[in-house]
């Protein structure tokens, strides 16, 4: 199934865990049910050498034999590394007494956050119309918390497995104690229970979360809860966001369901395989099967449910989408009637300017020849014989030497201000274009 060579080349790049510490719960079911009483054994929190006894004789098999694994993220790593609690000549160890396909340590060992591992079954044995063993492993997701991975080895000729579960839920690893010690017999008499358990605490994970997001959706579809009206909801500043995060969340379950809808379809057709396999004079039960096959059931209502409320989302925001359109619509056709209002009022205004104007220009001659007339250098008079004259005074050329460079002046100084206003003004105007250019 696989070589020493690729357990040696795996572990050798795994040796950040030659600094962890061995932490593991070791659950063992000695019994048949139709070979005298049975025995449990459970020990929690095993070191390298309280480890050791339990592995030294792997082929004396017990009916049932569950190692607990933790892991935790390495942060410090540079890609997705996980920190098994495990020493690493205990992990060699562990995977060559019961030959663990380096695949599964692989995927426990380096997680993608989207490129799954897939699930696997192998026949182990010369004679592949009666195999010795089945190998299968499998990652399943229990909600939005830390994935867990599980590995089975299932001897057909003695009907005894052998699990390795990694992050298995506190919940279902509380429940396979229990029952180990109130029904040893039945736990071990029946395969595919832990498998079971685990499907079924990764359907109510999820169902649990798609109730708290249904809650959510519920939420909007009822006008923010409180009978806000829509054109509010859409300018509420969060109101995209949150859609968008809603919408998502229902898509990654969606995923999410679909590769436990996949596992589970597997391991209902592993589960046949054995049982076709498994002689009946073991007396086992594969009552498992059903359980399986009513979780399938439950996960693809469960995701039927989860895509209708993804779509009902996206139609919401399709809605909010268009209503914003409306709005802003609206607000442009309002801002155009103010804008042609403006207009008319400052045409308005133009044309009392233009009178005022042409008012200006009726009286501007005679004001500027009354003015000249009111200077000193002219004088209005009658000589002897009564005779009205005009006299101008010969310094009446003082006037235009003095108003013609005043009036130059005056322009010249409007000219040089307009100019330095200007220099000013452009190069800040060329620096945007500049910087636009450059991006």
């Amino acid at each position: 199934m696989f070589s020493h060579y690729e357990l040696q080349l795996l572990l050798d790049r795994n040796q950040h865990l030659n600094e962890a510490t061995t932490q593991i719960d070791f659950l063992q079911v000695s019994s048949r049910p139709l070979h005298g009483p049975s025995r449990t054994t459970w020990l929690q929190q095993l070191d390298d050498n309280a480890i050791l006894p339990h592995l030294e004789e792997p082929f004396i098999k017990p009916t049932l034999r569950i190692f607990f694994l933790k892991s935790s993220p390495d942060i410090e790593s540079s890609f997705s590394t996980n920190k098994i609690h495990v020493r690493l000549d205990t992990l060699r160890r562990l995977s060559t007494c019961f030959k663990i396909s380096p695949l599964f340590l692989e995927s426990v060992l380096h997680p993608s956050p989207w490129a799954k591992p897939g699930r696997a079954c192998f026949l182990l044995g010369q004679d592949e119309q009666r195999p010795l063993s089945i190998e299968c492993f499998d990652r399943m997701l229990n909600g939005w918390n830390v994935p867990s991975f599980i590995w089975l080895s299932h001897a057909l000729e003695t009907g005894s497995s052998t699990y390795l579960l990694v992050d298995c839920p506190e919940r279902v690893k509380s429940y396979i104690v229990r029952r180990a010690h109130d029904d040893a017999v039945m736990l071990a008499s029946c395969p595919f229970t832990v498998e079971a358990l685990m499907a079924r605490e990764c359907c109510d994970s999820w169902r649990r979360a798609v109730d708290f997001l249904r809650g959510q959706l519920l939420h909007w579809e009822d006008n923010g809860g409180q009978g806000i009206p829509l054109g509010q909801l859409v300018h509420r500043p969060d109101a995209t966001k949150t859609l968008h995060d809603l919408s998502r969340s229902f898509q990654i379950i969606n995923g999410d369901l679909t590769d436990l809808d996949e596992s589970l379809v597997v391991l209902i057709d592993f589960a046949r395989r054995c049982k076709s396999l498994t002689s009946p004079d073991l007396g086992l039960s594969y009552a498992a099967i059903d359980t399986l096959d009513h979780l399938t059931s439950r996960n693809r209502i469960c995701r039927r449910w989860a895509e209708n409320y993804h779509e009902r989302t996206k139609l919401i925001m399709n809605l909010f989408f268009s209503m914003g359109s409306q709005l802003d619509s609206r607000t442009n056709l309002e801002i155009a009637n103010l804008t042609s209002k403006i207009a008319r009022d400052a045409q308005r205004d133009s044309s009392s300017m233009i009178t005022i104007a042409a008012v200006t220009m009726v009286f501007l001659p005679g004001t500027f020849i009354s003015a000249v007339f009111s200077m000193a250098f002219f004088n209005a008079g009658t000589d002897e014989t009564g005779k009205a004259t005009l006299e101008v005074s010969p310094l009446v050329w003082y006037f235009p030497a003095v108003t013609v460079p005043l009036t130059i002046l005056v322009f010249g100084v409007w000219e040089f201000w307009r100019r330095k206003r200007q220099a000013k003004v452009i190069p800040a105007a060329k620096q945007p274009r500049e910087k636009e250019g450059r991006d």
